[in-house]
């Protein structure tokens, strides 16, 4: 995420306007903006420090990797449901649904002659037709 996402999603959560965020880092109200939209790209590591401790944050918190997409597969596909918050009674029906769908997906491709599912999206799914 871009760090001027970051800062107005911290400005956010702290209830801060952003005329106060500005003040308190010794900005411009307008460069505060333009750093929150993206106009502003190149921010001093100094004036970070002073954006971190005003958003009650440690500065690698702008440097944070966003977590990576997992991929389902037949073994995580349970856990990746849970963590959508799908209730526990649901998931297998959740699960059956999803598998009938990429099976559906394959099918329709191959008629399409679209090739190879794993060529033209760059991994193919592991989902067996386990119904």
């Amino acid at each position: 995420m871009p760090i001027g996402n970051q800062i107005l999603k911290k400005r956010n959560i702290l209830k801060l306007k952003q005329k106060e965020l500005a003040e308190k880092v010794g900005v411009r109200q307008n460069q505060l903006s333009g750093i929150e939209t993206g106009r502003i790209k190149r921010i001093p590591e100094t004036l970070l420090r002073k954006f971190a401790k005003a958003l009650q944050e440690d500065v690698s918190y702008f440097y944070e990797e966003e977590p990576k997409a997992i991929l389902p597969t037949t073994q995580n596909l349970p856990l990746i449901l849970i963590q959508l918050h799908i209730e526990p009674k649901h998931i297998e029906i959740v699960e059956k649904a999803i598998k009938r769908l990429v099976k559906e997906f394959h099918k329709e491709k191959s008629k399409k002659g679209g090739g190879n599912v794993k060529k033209n999206f760059g991994r193919s799914t592991d989902f067996n037709d386990s119904d």
